[in-house]
């Protein structure tokens, strides 16, 4: 790191006083009671179903039984869990699930600021830093995540983008074991928040990396901690990765790149991309005035300034922006369609959190190389800071909830039982009610993979249907897991847990049952103790079991794939493992220690 002259300690005071506003006006949007207007309640919703599954007793749930009008799905089989233990987390120590969210997501914001601070600061002086930290915060797509589109889980994971290039960065520099434990658990965490953000760091970190060992002179990288990091924390995680990859042939994984989720329907256009004033709903899509200036600054800029670093540094750090920024339009449709895997990134505008993150420090870099005297760039950083509060102050907010106004939805109604009371089930919704479908309550990404979503609807139909008229009647909605049109087969409820269900069959003929819940490689079926196997009728659209007569007991169980198992026992033992050969390298220098002091 490049050395500076101290900081006088009122210059100090001021800048610990001036970064304090710069994220307080930035959380302003958190600050509030009310449910936000945002395009996906989503993880608001399966925050409360993951909360109500840790509290039954399962650390992990995989499945969620609550959403498709009970027909369940799992969705934590495939989804990174990260974001959502810790939101179960705050739930549990008393606070709602919108207070929960919002205080993950202010120390994500908080965190975001420092970690960037971090990186900047291993290449540049204190005044750059904290620029570079307060533009990444004050970009239009890393607000949007939390004040529009509620990707809640995304934005967890690129605020800890920059904490993972500082950590490489350590490990490189100074190649000791305890940097190498930091990036391997950075990778860890990333790894368990978002799969999609997880993919674009490892494809940063590649070029990062090889910018570092080819034009940094100082630096000459022994890839070997670098590697080694990131393969640990692969192993480490296995227990979430592997059962998802092995499972992903049970679900209809088409759906993840088809329709609304497939990235040619989705290509920024230019006007979208470089609006200065962006409407509302293109905040999400847009670089951002100030991103703009910076960029074109660097364009014109790089080959009058002399220091060569900071030339390579500019450089490169604007070629990688221009080329992520074109992977945003579609004349990139051409690698977007032969590059593997980069399909099931969805959005093209996702490229936008890594040009939030590049174009921030690329901001720092030009304030530290076109500006010399220390009065100067605090001055230009003050400037720079508050251009950025004022454009992008519409960007920090997020109006209340339309079903808040209009049906009286609160924070308790989360739910999805009471959700459904107040967004579906009033009379406000009632000749749309068979019509309804909420992100937040189903999921198509999920579904069992012979299974159109057509006809997932007409399914749901059944509960949703029958959880209508339990409403209208003043009884509590609750969806109905077994069924039958034989009036001759009485059911009785002997348990209905979380993803346990155990029921008395009464037939006084041979006849059949519908069960409401959509089939997955985990489900097993007992019929007086005994394994029994459904039969799927699409003409009839259900999962039915043939029922003799007499008195039977039917139970429904949920119960790990075996792959789930040796996954989990297999980052366990990495784990043990990892913490044996910790405690040995200890040993060991202590042991050196003592012999060189000998």
């Amino acid at each position: 790191m490049t050395k500076y002259e101290p900081t006088p300690q009122w210059q100090r005071y001021g800048l610990i006083g001036l970064v304090a506003v710069i994220i307080i006006l930035a959380l302003r949007g958190l600050m509030t009671d009310y449910l936000p207007d945002i395009h996906d309640i989503t993880p608001l919703i399966w925050s409360r179903a993951f909360f109500e599954g840790t509290q039954s007793g399962w650390l992990y749930p995989i499945w969620l039984p609550q959403i498709w009008y009970g027909f369940g799905l799992p969705v934590f089989q495939f989804y990174a869990p990260l974001y959502y233990w810790i939101t179960a987390l705050f739930q549990s120590l008393g606070l709602d699930v919108l207070y929960a969210t919002k205080a993950v997501l202010a120390l994500s914001l908080i965190g975001g600021w420092w970690f960037m601070y971090l990186w900047a600061r291993e290449f540049l002086g204190r005044p750059a830093s904290i620029l570079s930290a307060s533009l990444f915060i004050w970009t239009p797509y890393y607000l949007s995540l939390i004040y529009l589109r509620g990707a809640f889980p995304e934005f967890f994971a690129l605020s800890l983008l920059p904490l993972l290039f500082w950590a490489v960065t350590k490990l490189i520099k100074q190649k000791n074991l305890f940097y190498f434990i930091i990036s391997t658990i950075v990778w860890v965490l990333i790894f368990l928040s978002h799969t999609l953000t997880s993919g674009i760091a490892m494809g940063l970190m590649l070029f990062y990396v090889s910018y570092l060992h080819f034009f940094e002179k100082d630096l000459r990288i022994k890839p070997g901690p670098v590697i080694g990091s990131l393969a640990l924390a692969v192993l480490l995680t296995a227990f979430h990765w592997l059962p998802a990859v092995v499972s992903s042939g049970s679900i209809n994984t088409d759906v993840l790149i088809s329709d609304d989720f497939a990235y040619f329907n989705n290509f920024l256009g230019l006007k979208e991309l470089v609006s200065l004033w962006p409407s509302v709903d293109w905040r999400w899509k847009t670089l951002g005035i100030i991103q703009i200036t910076i960029i074109t600054l660097a364009v014109i800029s790089y080959k009058e300034i002399l220091d060569r670093t900071f030339s390579r540094r500019i450089l490169a750090l604007g070629i990688l922006i221009l080329i992520l920024l074109g992977m945003t339009i579609p004349a990139s449709d051409f690698v977007w369609n032969n590059l593997p895997l980069i399909k099931y990134l969805q959005f093209p505008s996702r490229w936008l959190g890594p040009i939030a993150l590049l174009t921030a420090l690329l901001a720092g870099t030009l304030l530290e190389a076109l500006i010399s005297k220390d009065k100067s760039r605090h001055l230009a950083m003050i400037g720079v800071m508050l251009a950025a509060v004022v454009v992008y102050w519409p960007h920090a907010y997020s109006g209340p909830n339309r079903f808040e106004q209009e049906k009286d939805l609160k924070a308790t109604d989360l739910n999805i039982y009471d959700y459904l009371d107040k967004t579906l089930f009033s009379a406000h919704a009632q000749e749309k009610s068979n019509m309804f479908f909420d992100r937040g309550v189903f999921s198509f990404e999920y579904l069992p993979r012979d299974l159109l979503i057509e006809e997932a609807r007409v399914l749901a139909g059944h509960t949703l249907t029958e959880a209508n008229e339990r409403y209208l009647a003043g009884e509590s909605p609750r969806f109905t897991k077994i069924q039958t049109e034989d009036k001759y087969i009485t059911i009785e409820i002997l348990e209905e847990g979380f993803v346990n269900f155990a029921y008395k069959i009464t037939a006084e003929g041979a006849g059949r049952i519908r069960i409401n819940q959509f089939e997955f490689p985990t489900w097993e079926i007992l019929l007086d103790g005994q394994p029994v196997k459904t039969v799927i009728k699409l003409k009839d659209l259900g999962q039915f079991l043939d029922i003799p007569a007499g008195t039977h007991t039917l139970i429904l169980k949920f119960k790990h794939l075996p792959i789930t198992i040796w996954s989990r026992m297999f980052s366990g033992i990495i784990f043990l493992l990892t913490i044996i050969g910790l405690i040995l390298a200890k040993v060991r220098y202590i042991a050196g220690a003592k012999n060189k002091n000998g």
